[in-house]
């Protein structure tokens, strides 16, 4: 599958992370997406998850979104996704850059 179109985000913080989530969350798209997340471990892929389901209302189990950490450990298994969200850290500080690439044209309505 092609990437459709790319947006970067920088958080400088983890606020920044729960803006983005919260945007996220108010698109009508997102009941039926299936987001994958990317990156290693510690670059906020759990904490940006946490911001989005919070946003919801802390509503996990609506029918249709799917949210999947380390999706290549299943990728044999799993549905193209609508939305790729690969995070990563700075070394030097707390600042995160989430890279958001649309896999579908729902996908390019999440993009923030």
């Amino acid at each position: 599958m092609s990437i459709l179109e790319t947006r970067r985000v920088a958080w400088p913080d983890e606020a920044a992370c729960a803006a983005t989530a919260a945007k996220l969350a108010t698109h009508p798209a997102l009941a039926g997406a299936f987001i994958e997340l990317h990156g290693p471990l510690g670059a906020g892929k759990t904490t940006f998850v946490r911001h989005l389901l919070h946003s919801l209302g802390e509503v996990f189990a609506e029918p249709g979104l799917k949210l999947v950490e380390w999706p290549e450990k299943a990728a044999a298994l799993l549905p193209p996704c609508d939305l790729r969200v690969s995070i990563a850290p700075d070394e030097h500080s707390d600042r995160r850059e989430a890279c958001f690439e649309a896999m579908s044209v729902t996908g390019r309505e999440l993009l923030p």
